[in-house]
């Protein structure tokens, strides 16, 4: 599907108005109305709603005055590849833990947390504003009448932080880029999000009111389906005599002891998985169930290694770390795996006349390898000046580039909608290394790095490692493209962070009921004090089980190589004890059986022909959740049904 006249200057405004809109109706909902939470995804929910309303009324309203003046599949897809990093700012995509995490310790310090003692004093005033004449006690409670928001109190810090996150940014592009070939190319990885948006977009430009992809029965079936139950649901809103149908689930226990399952039916993880490789869906519930019995076995006999780290570790202690060596390896093997290519790409950086091509990326190699090196040296300095000795921000970022790396991949291998690293990178410098070995100032500033926490899954890396595949999708210059995909975020940051601060100053913050700006940041501080008061030394328990991890991926990696016939793909161990996985797993599950089901039945053949059944179980998804925060914001403000969340 290449075709000229990708990125135009109408693509172009367009992408920035759906990222600036996207940016408020996702805050709006979360903080104000309190409905659906849209930006947990990797395919934000509200980027979904947005895009399809572009592929269908929107076009069909340019058809009128002309074909030629439809929106052509190449310009829809420059919209998502803008949107897919845009739409990964608001609320717990960076600026809900960017501003809770900056703003928290000097609004919820108190004698009883020791917070002043122990944190205030590591705090450089560039880091985090204070509460100078109200500023942030204003932001949490709302503004006195006649006073004007104090924009002044955020000024230094935000410039310092967006230099910062513009370099892990251009770190993640760089990565994306040199990564682009050996997975899209060499390894062929399937990219099912893209997938998707290629159905919905193919034939866009045709006459018609409708699509190509919603023109069949199956479709429709699909759509209805999906569209149906949320609408019954929604009825239910305004009378508690009609019964709502239980698609939303609950946590299912195996056993005592053992660790709970959700039994949500989620349709938009339900229509992406289907797209995905069958043996990774069936690999993530085998393993799944592998970590159920194991976890059961251990609590059965009181085996423990210790606390659970932070809100974005896993079920235990003992399974985050097996899971993070497992997650840890999967990614080294699959740089060892690209070790020829990234051979080619240092050596072009080195030699611009060595004979490689590399027209067709967004970077040229010699651009994303020093570009790399400096973003790394420069995230590197910038936490050294904000107190953190560097032995810790060598072990933080190299964690962190693991688990943007792991995550991007796995969602190009399995279009899970939901991933996230099964141990966060603050937990893992800190463990290795020991708290007693490390300054409070260290500590403090390793805090403070949970503003890209992101719920764990990466941050933008996945959305940029998209864009840069839909770069081979469309023609024109790649370099531009990349350059509307950086614009596009950064107008949506500079979007989210306004509105954010405006509602803040507005409502209340605190009054959002969102964990960033309550409970979540307080845990960060008050783990991060108890780590000062009671040190510890390396932790070899959890070292022992990031080793058993990796031993385990050694030997699937090995299954998997050796025996095509092997049916468990290495993705399922890696991510297995994730709160995400629990979460999605019965979904998972459906979909594998019914793509394995109509594989076994029909072949191919049969896939292809089923494929608008699961586009309209998307599609229906979509608007129903819509038109549940469309029924929330009218009738039921600041008391809405969350129908959609994890």
């Amino acid at each position: 599907m290449k075709e000229s006249n990708g990125l135009t200057i109408r693509s172009f405004l367009l992408g920035l108005i759906i990222i600036s809109f996207v940016n408020i109706w996702i805050a709006y909902s979360e903080y104000i109305v309190h409905a659906s939470r849209m930006n947990l995804s990797h395919f934000p929910l509200a980027l979904f709603v947005i895009f399809l309303v572009t592929v269908v009324p929107v076009n069909f309203a340019l058809k009128l005055f002309g074909r030629q003046h439809a929106l052509s599949p190449s310009e829809l897809m420059v919209i998502v590849a803008m949107g897919l990093v845009g739409a990964a700012v608001p609320a717990s995509g960076l600026t809900g833990f960017f501003l809770g995490v900056i703003a928290a310790p000097f609004y919820f310090a108190s004698p009883e947390n020791k917070w002043g003692e122990h944190l205030h004093p590591y705090i450089s005033n560039w880091i985090a504003p204070r509460d100078d004449a109200g500023a942030l006690r204003w932001f949490f409670e709302g503004l006195p009448p006649g006073e004007i928001i104090p924009w002044g109190a955020w000024l230094i810090p935000l410039f310092w932080w967006l230099l910062f996150i513009a370099a892990v940014v251009f770190l993640s592009a760089c990565i994306a880029v040199i990564l682009r070939k050996q997975w899209a190319e060499n390894e062929r990885l399937t990219y099912p999000l893209i997938a998707v948006t290629q159905e919905i977009v193919a034939h866009s430009d045709e006459p018609g009111l409708l699509p190509a992809f919603m023109r069949g029965r199956l479709f429709w079936y699909g759509f209805l389906l999906s569209f149906g139950i949320i609408g019954w649901n929604v009825l239910s809103y305004f009378n508690f005599g009609v019964p709502g149908i239980p698609v939303g689930g609950r946590w299912f226990r195996f056993g005592r002891d053992f660790p709970t399952v959700h039994t949500r039916l989620n349709f938009f993880t339900i229509g992406f998985a289907y797209f995905a490789n069958p043996d990774v869906l069936f690999s993530i519930w085998v393993f799944f169930l592998l970590f159920v019995v194991q976890a059961g076995v251990f609590n059965r006999i009181g085996f423990n290694i210790g606390r659970i780290e932070d809100q974005w570790s896993n079920y235990d202690a003992a399974n985050s770390w097996q899971n993070f060596g497992a997650f840890f390896l999967f990614v080294l093997a699959g740089l060892w795996a690209a070790r020829k290519h990234i051979g080619d790409v240092a050596r072009k950086a080195l030699d611009s006349r060595y004979d490689v091509d590399d027209s067709r990326e967004m970077l040229s190699y010699r651009t994303a390898f020093f570009g790399l090196i400096l973003s790394i040296v420069f995230i590197l300095c910038w936490l050294r000046a904000g107190g953190m000795q560097l032995k810790l921000g060598i072990m933080f970022l190299l964690a962190t580039i693991v688990i943007f790396i792991g995550v991007a991949r796995i969602v190009a291998e399995s279009g899970l909608l939901y991933v996230r690293g099964p141990l966060s990178a603050q937990s893992f410098g800190c463990y290795i290394l020991g708290s007693g070995a490390l300054a409070p100032s260290s500590l403090t500033m390793l805090a403070f790095t949970y503003t890209l926490i992101a719920n764990g899954r990466a941050l933008f890396m996945t959305g940029i490692t998209h864009s840069v595949r839909f770069g081979d999708l469309i023609r024109g210059s790649k370099k531009r493209l990349l350059a509307a995909v950086l614009l596009g975020l950064f107008v949506g940051t500079i979007v989210s962070i306004w509105i954010t601060l405006y509602l803040g100053y507005q409502q209340g913050a605190y009054n959002f009921q969102d964990v960033p700006f309550s409970s979540l940041t307080q845990s960060i501080f008050n783990d991060t004090v108890r780590k000062m008061s009671s040190p510890f030394s390396t932790s070899w328990p959890r070292l022992l089980f990031f080793g058993i991890g990796l031993a385990g991926m050694a030997v699937l990696l090995f299954l998997r190589y050796a025996f095509p016939w092997w049916p468990l793909h290495p993705v399922g161990f890696a991510i297995s004890c994730t709160y995400l996985v629990r979460r999605s797993v019965m979904s998972i599950f459906i979909a594998w059986c019914c793509k394995t089901a109509v594989l076994k039945v029909g072949g191919v053949n049969a896939y292809r022909n089923s494929k608008p059944f699961f586009l309209g179980l998307l599609t229906g998804y979509a608007f129903g959740v819509a038109l549940s925060y469309v029924v929330d914001s009218i009738w039921f403000p600041g008391a809405g049904h969350m129908i959609h969340s994890w």
